[in-house]
């Protein structure tokens, strides 16, 4: 069985998620690959649904079909469930597909644009990496406009 982790250190800014079939216990403790890390939070794999009139699973507004499986029809419904909503996504296998990395570009720039531009929108990485993802750079601030050579008046 396939467990979903977070390491709860926070490399980067980003907390780091991995798939092991390792049970983590006192006697065999697992290790974060990353960092190391033992103090781990399980995570439900939460897989991420696009609407499709042809796919397998039907919903509550139409049909879809998972993005990291096209052929799952079900959803254990503890240690996994399903959404439409990209930021609630924790599955991996999810996170890696075009469909993901598409709606997490365009809920970026929503929260870029509602918030009057001053939040600058982050990179769309996958928190399963073994590698860390890119120092983020600072926001830059535009120079103020050199003020006018005439009077008003």
């Amino acid at each position: 069985m396939e467990l979903l982790l977070r390491c709860a250190s926070n490399h980067n800014g980003q907390p780091h998620d991995f798939v092991t079939d390792k049970v983590p216990s006192q006697k065999t403790p697992v290790h974060c690959p990353l960092c190391g890390n033992t103090q781990l939070i399980p995570l439900s794999k939460i897989y991420l649904l696009v609407k499709d009139p042809n796919g397998p699973i039907h919903g509550r507004e139409g049909r879809y079909y998972c993005a990291g499986d096209h052929q799952k029809k079900t959803f254990d419904g503890i240690l996994e469930g399903c959404t439409t909503e990209v930021l609630a996504v924790t599955n991996p296998a999810c996170k890696r597909t075009k469909e993901y990395k598409d709606l997490m570009a365009k809920e970026e720039m929503r929260r870029f644009y509602q918030s009057g531009g001053l939040v600058m929108p982050s990179s769309v990485t996958d928190n399963d990496d073994s590698t860390p993802g890119p120092e983020p750079s600072p926001p830059t601030i535009p120079p103020a406009p050199a003020p006018s050579d005439t009077p008003e008046g």
